[in-house]
């Protein structure tokens, strides 16, 4: 009685293309054949199927024109040249160094691909960076520029001298001057061009002997004053006092000049 040992090694030896092209002169010599006879002998398409992957797990190489053989490697997506219908084991060897040398190749250029990523990261958050600080410097000196813009104005309404020329209550008549009329001329003394000011006016006594020193904003005068230049204003108001026997001080509160 044969041992378990001998059993499996005659059936390993059996299982082999070439010894089963010796047990079994008919069988197929490669996968090229095996096909061939799939095809031929399959009932249904599922039949074929199991007959065509049976034919790819027996041979692992392709027949060429001319006899040869291929063997595709899909780990490095190349094929081969091989002698029989599957690779020898000295072949076997070669394609997986092969297979090494271009897994390495492979890992060089994606360490390659990632530092690239890192350093192209790297770059644009130093050019954000740059950006975000340019803005924040522009910020700045915008708001310098604004600040310095607004004290020069407040330098230049100190600047602008008025003076009134002539206080006219529109109803003489009565005892109030509630509406009133007044000619106002506005000279800039200052360096600035200045494009509009906010003239103001309050009304004191007879006995009051000074105008106050902040006269509230009545009315805005878009008027373009080079320095040295002046105007001449007519305002009518109607917020005068009760009495005609009242003065009026009239003043300049804010200015705007050109940048």
């Amino acid at each position: 009685m044969l041992s378990r040992a001998t059993v499996c090694f005659f059936c390993a030896l059996i299982c082999t293309p070439a010894v089963a092209q010796w047990w079994n002169p008919f069988a197929p010599s490669d996968y090229e054949e095996c096909a061939e006879g799939a095809a031929k002998s399959a009932k249904t398409n599922e039949a074929l199927r199991i007959l065509i992957a049976a034919c790819s797990s027996k041979f692992a190489g392709r027949r060429k024109l001319g006899g040869t053989y291929t063997y595709f490697d899909a780990r490095q997506n190349r094929s081969f040249e091989i002698k029989g219908p599957n690779p020898t084991s000295d072949e076997l060897k070669f394609i997986d160094s092969e297979y090494a040398s271009y897994a390495q190749l492979e890992m060089e250029l994606l360490a390659q691909q990632a530092e690239a990523e890192r350093q192209r990261q790297r770059e644009l958050a130093t050019a954000e960076f740059q950006r975000q600080k340019e803005r924040a410097d522009q910020e700045v000196r915008r708001q310098i520029y604004a600040s310095e813009l607004t004290q020069r104005g407040r330098v230049a309404a100190s600047l602008l001298r008025a003076n009134m020329d002539r206080l006219d209550c529109l109803y003489p008549a009565l005892d109030s001057c509630d509406h009133f009329e007044v000619t106002v001329s506005v000279k800039n003394t200052s360096k600035e061009i200045v494009t509009s000011f906010m003239v103001g006016w309050t009304f004191i006594s007879q006995e009051t002997s000074s105008c106050p020193t902040s006269i509230p904003g009545k009315k805005q005068q878009n008027v373009r004053l080079r320095p040295n230049d002046t105007t001449v204003l007519n305002i009518k108001g109607f917020d005068g006092p009760k009495s005609t026997k009242a003065r009026i001080c009239v003043g300049i509160v804010s200015s705007e000049i050109s940048p």
